[in-house]
């Protein structure tokens, strides 16, 4: 239910609303079948936010893919700019679809595009130029590591808002120095050997992208390189949080892949 609102959000603040396209993959409550968030109402209302002014919209019908053999519906709308897979939330096997199914689902999505901001949240309020700010944050990442850097973090929490909302927390020219959280390691587990992970906030801001030392699904922004060679595993869907994330790492790491 939040997921329509996250998206105009995005466009609303994005500066280079041109190069805006989206893939999304979610369970939804309907039948598979059915698009039931993203109306002909809210395609309007997302041309508007892209500055193209009033065009025609509706809900076309789906195209059927294969994902690893099941069988999931696409709908493509307003002329490819947004892209919705439908997944089921059982599997054939009647396994419970989780987190590293659905980021591989979404990836399929990708159309090309040279950069890629991912997440696995569906509440999201984004700040005025954001594509602008995480571009310029790679840019510094990529003159300052000598590996492939990718960005990554945790968003700070707030109460609901509508997606028009604006942080207090930003100044007047487009600023936010609102210190983000990462995610770090708190030991191994003994039975298992996964790293255990909790979130932290910094307690400041550090004007250029501080190298950390975990990549997290919550948020992470880079060159789109980081699909074709660590994409998200969907046969670690069995595993936990933790078992997924301590695979990812060492994926990310092993190819050369700095976080930031």
């Amino acid at each position: 239910l939040y997921l329509p609102d996250a998206l105009l959000s995005m466009a609303l603040h994005a500066k280079d609303k041109k190069a805006i396209s989206v893939g999304v993959a979610y369970v939804g409550y309907k039948g598979p079948d059915e698009l039931e968030m993203f109306t002909e109402e809210w395609q309007k209302k997302f041309y508007r936010m892209l500055r193209l002014g009033e065009r025609a919209t509706k809900v076309p019908e789906p195209k059927q893919v294969v994902v690893n053999g099941e069988v999931y519906n696409v709908w493509s709308l307003l002329e490819g700019r947004v892209r919705v897979m439908r997944v089921s939330e059982l599997r054939k096997n009647g396994e419970k679809v989780g987190i590293g199914w659905m980021r591989y689902c979404a990836q399929l999505l990708w159309h090309g595009e040279p950069f890629v901001y991912q997440s696995c949240r569906s509440y999201m309020r984004f700040a005025p130029r954001w594509d602008e700010y995480l571009k310029n944050d790679l840019a510094v990442a990529l003159r300052r590591s000598q590996q492939k850097p990718v960005l990554s973090w945790m968003s700070r929490g707030h109460e609901d808002e509508p997606w028009q909302w604006v942080s207090d927390q930003i100044d007047r020219e487009d600023n936010c120095n609102v210190p983000p959280g990462t995610l770090v390691g708190m030991h191994l587990d003994e039975n298992c050997g996964w790293i255990r992970f909790r979130r932290r906030f910094f307690s400041h801001s550090f004007g250029v992208p501080a190298q950390v030392a975990f990549f997290s699904a919550h948020n992470s922004f880079s060159t789109s390189e980081i699909l074709v060679e660590v994409p998200a595993d969907p046969f670690l869907n069995s595993l936990p949080l933790n078992g997924q994330l301590t695979c990812e790492n060492a994926r990310l790491h092993s190819h050369g892949w700095d976080v930031y």
